[in-house]
């Protein structure tokens, strides 16, 4: 860990020799956490739901730190101080932020940076490289790329043309989870064309390949070598459709992916279609944002039921616990996983938020065989068997500027996380 806060130290000692402009931003945010059930043990790699309260609390102080040489382009990288995952679940049970064992000893998450990145963006192109969240589509949470990955090691870079339709444009990303998570064999290479039509009308049609191999070659990373990767014997190659509608103050959005299609001439028991949809729309009524979204994915979406081949993107934690590491297996899509649907109704100001989201959820998940014996049994529409029902409301809060009044809560089924603190912010300016 020492060394860990002394490399970043000295990257951000060396930059500060590079760039032109520097500043640090320093916030404050202590908060206790009131619940009405117990955790016991750390949450496992696939229980998303488990670790959200982790992966959104706050810190209870955070470095922010930025560099540039002009208004293009930007430094970053953000270190929060926050519990170890283990001591957050284990010893505090989950009651506050405070980065402190039951000894009194200073036990802060060691999986930092959070974000670190370089971008620089001069409207035709853009660029990125680093550690950040990503993700695609309007809705608030997307079937290609999520956020809800806490982050991403990735290049990435956009180009952006005015023609007489609209403006053109294509993004490329390349991203790989941590080598201990998926042992060198994940990378993820996106390539994404985009036609914005009178800045009402923007469509998008995009693939993502997953590349399961360590033994990469440069057609596997072509940025201009669209849906080549199909052919090979070491790819999962999805298809991504996607539109948005935006009249007054209405905005209609949707998505599609097609993971995979069984075509008229394949036998019966071969691999089943795999798809997932969503649509929503959301209205501007004064200060506030009004929505709806559904979300649906069918029996079999992301799974192949080998872990280098399925579409999840594992992340790789430090413990201070005995079990030492945990890898969680994010999807990089939609975050409630295959055989699933999902109503969201939501509330969005400035100041505060509120969202419901009613959560059906089928027997097969991205362990279940992906056999033949599996596709009989199970309908490839979902949710199929024994259907689970969750119930979620979710609200934050904002009252006063610097320090601010921080309220978060999560309400699911009848389990309660009440999220109180506090926020102050202040700045150092290095000319």
């Amino acid at each position: 860990m020492k060394k860990l806060f002394l490399v970043i130290f000295i990257t951000i000692f060396l930059v500060n020799l590079i760039f032109s402009k520097v500043n640090f931003d320093f916030t404050f945010s202590p908060s206790i956490i009131i619940k009405n059930y117990e955790i016991d043990e750390v949450p496992d790699g696939n229980d998303i739901l488990g670790w959200e309260m982790y992966d959104y609390l706050p810190p209870f102080f955070e470095i922010k730190y930025s560099a540039s040489f002009s208004e293009n382009d930007l430094f970053f990288i953000s270190v929060p101080i926050i519990p170890d995952a283990s001591i957050f679940y284990l010893e505090s049970n989950s009651s506050n932020n405070l980065p402190l064992s039951k000894n009194y000893s200073f036990q802060p998450d060691s999986n930092i940076p959070y974000e670190a990145f370089f971008e620089f963006s001069n409207g035709f192109y853009d660029f990125s490289m680093g550690r950040r969240r990503l993700k695609w589509g309007e809705g608030m949470y997307s079937l290609g790329i999520n956020d809800r990955v806490p982050n991403m090691d990735h290049i990435m870079f956009s180009l952006d043309w005015d023609t007489k339709l609209g403006d053109f444009g294509y993004e490329y990303i390349l991203a790989s989870p941590h080598p201990k998570a998926a042992n060198r064999k994940k990378t993820f290479v996106t390539r994404k064309l985009s036609l914005d039509l009178f800045s009402s009308l923007l469509l998008e049609v995009g693939e993502i390949a997953l590349i399961y191999t360590p033994d990469l070659t440069f057609v596997d990373i072509n940025p201009f070598l669209v849906y080549h990767n199909i052919y090979e014997s070491d790819s999962n190659v999805v298809g991504y459709l996607s539109s948005t509608f935006k009249i007054q103050d209405y905005t209609l959005y949707s998505e599609f992916l097609l993971d995979q299609y069984q075509l008229s001439t394949e036998p019966s028991d071969s691999d089943p279609n795999a798809y997932g949809f969503m649509i929503g729309g959301k209205k501007k009524v004064n200060e506030l944002i009004l929505g709806t979204e559904f979300y649906k994915t069918s029996t079999w979406l992301y799974n192949k039921n080998e872990n280098y081949k399925d579409l999840t993107y594992p992340l790789w934690r430090n413990l201070e616990a005995p079990m030492g590491s945990v890898t969680i297996d994010y999807f990089l899509g939609f975050p409630c996983g295959p055989d699933s649907e999902l109503t969201r109704f939501f509330i969005e100001g400035k100041k505060f938020g509120i969202s419901y989201e009613h959560l059906l959820q089928g027997e097969v998940d991205i362990n279940t065989p992906y056999t033949k014996e599996n596709f009989k049994k199970y309908s490839e529409k979902g949710p199929v068997g024994e259907t689970k029902v969750e119930n979620i409301w979710r609200g934050h809060l904002k009252l006063g500027n610097n320090p601010t009044f921080l309220c978060q809560a999560l309400l699911r089924n009848k389990d309660l996380w009440l999220f109180l603190g506090f926020e102050y912010d202040f700045s150092l300016l290095i000319p």
